[in-house]
């Protein structure tokens, strides 16, 4: 059976996702991107296997420093870090908008420092100043020039920390139901 059939049944949010995995019954793991619908019905699934459909509360994007609504921020295909900002209410007046920190795959990678200071004036943000984000992604907008990388690295992993325990929480409360 194709994988477009077996997708047409499922109750995918074709807007947030990407990514499902196919597990073959020889353990071995498929990722399959699915942001090109037609060529899913040239992937054939095996009897046995197993698709897996990453939830979607899963795809979220963490935007917090000098915003006006820091959290958590529901991704949607083609997000882009601008985009973020905006959905958490925009950088406030005291943000430094030339040393924005985007964390890709995590807060132990070191960060892509962006300059959106352009935003400001009402100028356009160059591309390679508004990439396009991936689930998990974090974004940082510090509060003056003085900010260092170490500061945001604690203020990440603080953030992930409030995070992953009000996740834990809600998990354990919701099993009580």
């Amino acid at each position: 059976m194709s994988l477009v059939e077996i997708l047409a049944g499922s109750s995918i949010n074709w807007s947030v996702q990407d990514k499902i995995y196919i597990y073959e019954p020889n353990s071995e793991k498929k990722e399959v991107d699915i942001s090109k619908p037609e060529e899913l019905s040239r992937i054939f699934v095996n009897p046995g296997s197993l698709i897996y459909i990453p939830s979607a509360d899963t795809q979220i994007v963490y935007v917090f420093g000098q915003v006006a609504r820091p959290g958590i921020v529901q991704y949607v295909k083609g997000f882009t870090l601008v985009d973020a900002l905006l959905k958490a209410g925009n950088p406030v007046s005291s943000s430094q908008l030339s040393t924005v920190y985007l964390f890709q795959n995590g807060p132990e990678q070191p960060p892509v420092v962006l300059d959106l200071s352009q935003i400001i004036s009402s100028g356009a943000v160059k591309s390679e100043m508004n990439p396009q984000l991936k689930p998990g992604d974090i974004i940082f907008v510090p509060k003056n020039m003085l900010t260092s990388v170490t500061e945001v690295m604690s203020n990440v992993t603080t953030f992930l920390g409030f995070i992953n325990t009000s996740i834990d929480s809600y998990n354990k409360i919701k099993g009580l139901f």
